[in-house]
C-alpha cells in the first residue's frame, strides 16, 4: 500500500521525483557504459590504471591502520603477560618463603640427614632472583621500582620473616595481579 502524497509532502519527498531520479541515474550509468565502450584503448587503459592506483592507495591506508592497531594490541598483550609473569614469580617467592619458615620451625637445620633448611633457603634466594629478573623486563612502571626497593631493603632473613613483610609483599602481589587482568 502506497502512502498518500499528503503524508510525504512535508518531508519534501515526492514519488514522481524519486522515480525521475532513478531514471536519471540509470541513464547516466548507461551513458557512462556507452562512453566506456567507445573509448580508445589508450584512454581505457589510463582509466583502469587510475582505478588501480586508487585501489592500491586505499589498500596501503587500510594496511597501515591494521598494523597500527595490531602494534597497540600486541603491546598491551605483552605488558599484561609481563605482569602475569611477575605475579607468578611473586607467588613462587611467597611459597618458598613459607617453606623456609616451615623448615626453620621444624628445626630442619638440627635434624639428621641433609640440611633441608639451607636447601629451602637457597630455593628462596633463587625465587628472589627470578622475581628480580621479571621486574627488570617491565622496568618503566613505578610499582616495579617500589617492589625492587622493597626486596632490596629486606634481604636478610630476619627482615623477610616478619608479618609486616608478608602484609606488604601481599599488597604488592595484589596490585600486580590487578595489572595482569585484561581491561
Amino acid at each position: 500500500m502506497k502512502p498518500p502524497l499528503s503524508i510525504l509532502k512535508p518531508f519534501g519527498i515526492f514519488v514522481a521525483d524519486t522515480r525521475h531520479r532513478a531514471v536519471h541515474l540509470s541513464r547516466r550509468f548507461g551513458e557512462w557504459v556507452v562512453r566506456l565502450r567507445t573509448m580508445s584503448t589508450e584512454v581505457r587503459i589510463l582509466w583502469l590504471t587510475f582505478a588501480t592506483v586508487v585501489l592500491a592507495a586505499i589498500t596501503v591506508l587500510v594496511a597501515f591502520q591494521t598494523l597500527g592497531y595490531m602494534h597497540r594490541h600486541d603491546s598491551e598483550t605483552d605488558t599484561r603477560s609481563g605482569w602475569a609473569e611477575i605475579h607468578k614469580a611473586m607467588v613462587s617467592l611467597r611459597v618458598q618463603r613459607t617453606f623456609v619458615l616451615a623448615q626453620r620451625g621444624a628445626m630442619g637445620a638440627y635434624g639428621p640427614g641433609p640440611n633441608q633448611f639451607e636447601e629451602r633457603q637457597r630455593d628462596y634466594i633463587l625465587a628472589t632472583a627470578q622475581l628480580r629478573g621479571q621486574l627488570d623486563r617491565l622496568n618503566d612502571e613505578p610499582l616495579l621500582g617500589e617492589i625492587a626497593r622493597f626486596l632490596e631493603d629486606n634481604k636478610l632473613m630476619e627482615q623477610w620473616e616478619t608479618d609486616e613483610y608478608e602484609k606488604t609483599f601481599d599488597g604488592f602481589a595484589d596490585k600486580v595481579a590487578m595489572k595482569a587482568r585484561p581491561k
